[in-house]
Formats: structure tokens, C-alpha cells, sequence
């Protein structure tokens, strides 16, 4: 009997495991999902949410991908895809995950925060210049709403969804941090952009912008210290609310760098904003 119990426990360990895996491979999902379970990585926040309210900073990130696929010098599909914490195009200690990075010894998931003996700390991380991060308006009204589907976007192929671009939403049954494929139920879908990343050909978008909840409420001289507990969120820049344009625009910082690491509280949590980080 004990033997069979202990059997049983091995092969429901071996089911999840691999349930883990067929997801982290950017396959679809053998069954559907809850439209948003709460609180995880690519998850929108809602009405009640435990987190909605939360007051919110600036953060200085870029985005960057870790050139170690196929294609060199330029973003391909087998690239891993990072929020880069702190802008020094290195995968360093707290970074965020935005796809899926696999070792043979180790799987790394989205939204995961790189630690000091990962397999990918250290590498260095390549911008990804002039993409976005673009929204399909599923209800055509124009309006960014909790049912429409975010992704990283590479603008310079169009305003439509191509191969290589990331999920940061659920969509049909497709998970967060997976990638388009031409086979794709999203794929060639009309875009429309929140931010702009990198932007160097036309003005981007600052609908949206990323901030962090200091967690632990710990600051230095003013500013925010990010590190391990604090989340992560792409923020829906509210039309009364300040945001980095327009605190360039009146004037109050010159350098957009200084503007990132502003001091202080701007906003808070609100719905519709989406979870990059668990």
C-alpha cells in the first residue's frame, strides 16, 4: 500500500511537471484558462483586487533581449526577452523574465526576477528599438478595456501582430510570455499601441507606462529602492494623471533619465493595469 501511495504521489509530481513544461514551450494550452487568474504574471487587475489601490513609483528599465538565438545582431524567436530593471543592459539580480529562458537543469518562467545564481545573470542584453507595446481593440471602440490582449510589438514591421511578437496576456488559451507564430489564432490582427520602447522614427505612445510598488517601502534619499518584493506593473496612465511626457513638456526635468527615477509617488494600482512581475 505504501508503495502504491508513493507511486501515485511520484506520477501526479511527473503530470504537473509536465503540464509546467508543455506550457513554458509556448504551446497553447490544452484547455482553456480563467480569462485572469489574479495576482499572476500577465494577469489584469480587476475591481477588489487585492493589489489595486497600491501607490506606485517610477522605475528606470529598458527592454532587452538576450542574443543567443539563431539570427545574431538582431531579435529572433529562440532570443529571451527581459525588463531590465535598471537600464544597464545586463541581466542582473531582480531583472524580470518576459519569455521563457530553459537549461537543461532549470526552467526560468515569465515573470520570474532573475537571482544571484541563475544560469542567465550577467549575460548582456541587446534594446529592442522601436517596438511597443500595443493592444488588440477586440471591441474596435478604440479603447484599451480588460478584454483586450496586450503584446510586445515590433513596430517596425507595421501595426499589426506578426511572428516573434509576445504575449503579456492571457489569449485563447495561449498564456503570458509566449510568442506569435503565422499559425497563431492573434497573428496579423490590427494593433494599437500603449508605449513606445526605444522609439527612434515616429513619437510613441505614453498611454501606459511601467512602474513598480516599493513593497517594503524602502527609499534613499527620496527615491525607491526596487528589489525582490516589489511588483511590477504596467500602468493605464489615467487622462489627469502625471506621466513622463508631460512632465518633459512643462518643463519640471530636462533629462529624461532624472524623470524615470523621479522621487515620489505617481498614481497607484488601478484596473486594467497588468502584472508583470509574481
Amino acid at each position: 500500500m505504501k508503495r502504491n501511495k508513493f507511486c501515485l504521489k511520484g506520477y501526479a509530481k511527473f503530470r504537473w511537471l509536465l503540464i509546467i513544461m508543455i506550457l513554458i514551450l509556448d504551446l497553447p494550452c490544452l484547455a482553456k484558462m480563467p480569462p485572469d487568474p489574479c495576482c499572476i504574471f500577465g494577469s489584469k487587475v480587476t475591481f477588489g483586487d487585492e493589489d489595486e489601490g497600491n501607490p506606485l513609483n517610477f522605475c528606470c528599465h529598458g527592454f532587452g533581449f538576450n542574443d543567443i538565438g539563431t539570427e545574431k545582431n538582431v531579435y529572433d524567436e529562440n532570443d529571451p526577452v527581459y525588463v531590465d530593471m535598471d537600464a544597464d543592459k545586463i541581466i542582473s539580480i531582480n531583472d524580470i523574465r518576459i519569455t521563457p529562458f530553459l537549461t537543461p537543469f532549470a526552467i526560468y518562467i515569465p515573470g520570474s526576477k532573475v537571482t544571484r545564481t541563475d544560469a542567465d545573470i550577467n549575460a548582456s542584453l541587446e534594446d529592442l528599438t522601436d517596438w511597443s507595446i500595443a493592444y488588440i481593440d477586440l471591441n474596435v471602440d478604440n479603447i484599451y478595456d480588460l478584454l483586450d490582449p496586450l503584446y510586445l510589438h515590433d513596430k517596425k514591421r507595421g501595426n499589426y501582430i506578426v511572428s516573434g511578437d509576445i504575449r503579456l496576456t492571457f489569449f485563447d488559451g495561449y498564456f503570458p510570455g509566449s510568442r506569435v507564430t503565422n499559425y497563431s489564432a492573434d497573428f496579423n490582427s490590427s494593433s494599437l499601441d500603449l508605449m513606445g520602447i526605444y522609439a527612434t522614427t515616429i513619437k510613441p505612445a505614453d498611454l501606459a507606462e511601467i512602474r513598480l510598488f516599493n513593497a517594503n517601502g524602502n527609499y534613499l534619499n527620496g527615491f525607491p529602492i526596487y528589489d525582490w518584493p516589489d511588483a511590477v506593473y504596467l500602468h493605464i496612465v489615467a487622462p489627469n494623471e502625471t506621466n513622463l511626457e508631460n512632465l518633459k513638456d512643462l518643463g519640471k526635468l530636462e533629462d529624461i533619465e532624472d524623470i524615470k527615477c523621479m522621487r515620489g509617488i505617481i498614481g497607484s494600482v488601478g484596473v486594467n493595469d497588468i502584472r508583470l512581475s509574481f
